[in-house]
């Protein structure tokens, strides 16, 4: 998925970003934790830039009809650090109504996210604890098998079984052929490169974000 920004903006808080999203494992880093949702957010498609170009496939999304915006959500899977969830669903119902949304996966896909994630299919989500909200945020973001995979502050609230799976996730996704891409926002101490193949690191401050030069 060739994904490019051109001094692309959401005012206020992402005055400019400019980067060439490469394959493997992409992070964010500086001071400015809002740009850096900011700028997630605005690759999920979640709104259209307020200014300069978004270009995907080489085409500006702001060209992209109805159809076209649906199929490029599809190949995204976004696993945001504050997603709010109902209370009453079940974990099944919930991930079985998300893949019908988006048409993707189907049951097969869904009861294997929820095993890999360590979840109990019939609780509640009004009563998942804060590690296991997370698990059922990133097994949602697993659905579609994205090609783009954007996780922000993804180690929030995991046991140690739940940052090994997502580390060895990320490490087999930085060496597939071809890589996949994932970004990650807000890692704190988790940006070790030690156990993260970082292939290129990004840097936001006072509202910009640019590629850090090799």
């Amino acid at each position: 998925m060739d994904v490019e920004l051109i001094g692309a903006a959401r005012r206020p808080r992402l005055l400019s970003a400019d980067l060439r999203l490469a394959r493997g494992l992409s992070l964010i880093e500086g001071p400015d934790g809002q740009a850096q949702g900011e700028l997630l957010r605005l690759l999920a498609l979640r709104w259209p830039p307020s200014g300069g170009v978004m270009r995907v496939g080489g085409e500006d999304v702001r060209g992209l009809g109805p159809a076209q915006r649906s199929a490029y959500a599809r190949r995204v899977g976004f696993a945001p650090g504050d997603a709010g969830l109902p209370e009453y669903p079940r974990v099944r119902t919930a991930l079985r109504y998300l893949a019908a949304l988006w048409q993707v996966g189907g049951v097969a896909k869904v009861d294997a996210e929820i095993e890999r994630w360590r979840l109990d299919a019939r609780q509640r989500l009004g009563t998942l604890s804060p590690g296991e909200r997370r698990r059922f945020i990133l097994a949602a973001s697993l659905l579609m098998s994205p090609e783009l995979w954007l996780l922000e502050r993804p180690f929030d609230g995991l046991d140690l079984p739940g940052r090994t799976l997502l580390r060895q996730l990320l490490v087999a996704s930085a060496h597939a052929e071809p890589p996949r891409h994932a970004v990650l926002a807000q890692l704190g101490e988790e940006a070790d490169a030690a156990k993260l193949p970082v292939s290129a690191r990004l840097w936001a401050e006072r509202g910009r974000v640019h590629e850090v030069p090799r």
